[in-house]
């Protein structure tokens, strides 16, 4: 009977051997996503915050070149300025400059708008998921400290 004890004990301590191994691999390896998600996160959260606070610094190169003059908001914005066929101008009357600049303003302030909203929607989606990364991060960083012990 005492060797079926012993045999029973070996397996046991066996499966419990490999159950600890394995929940230790699981926490090392939580920990590494989780690092990870905090790294990329963070980088995108900061870019987040300057896309918040200074959108004209993050908006895109076209939309920069599209309102920088008259000329290329008429070019590349507005359409009326030349018609599909390459040098042929349109036969009604264009606006005036008055009015291009006042509509090239009023989109320049759209894109702007825009810019700063995506970057607060940014912020508050990087912002959540680094924090749920820190919570798993830092609970099975505490699991890997007290299993080290």
């Amino acid at each position: 009977m005492s060797n079926s004890d012993s045999g029973t004990s070996k397996e046991t301590s066996m499966q419990s051997g490999l159950g600890s191994r394995f929940y230790y691999i699981y926490a090392m390896s939580m920990t590494l996503i989780a690092g990870i998600y905090l790294l990329i996160g963070a980088s995108t959260l900061s870019w987040s915050i300057i896309q918040t606070i200074a959108p004209e610094f993050t908006i895109s190169e076209h939309e920069n070149r599209k309102h920088a003059s008259n000329t290329f908001y008429c070019e590349q914005a507005m359409g009326f300025c030349r018609t599909n066929n390459p040098g042929q101008d349109i036969k009604t009357d264009p606006p005036t400059t008055q009015e291009i600049t006042q509509q090239r303003e009023a989109s320049w302030k759209v894109a702007v708008h825009s810019e700063r909203r995506n970057g607060l929607k940014n912020l508050i989606m990087y912002g959540i998921g680094c924090i749920v990364a820190g919570l798993f991060f830092f609970s099975h960083r505490r699991i890997l400290k007290r299993r080290s012990r």
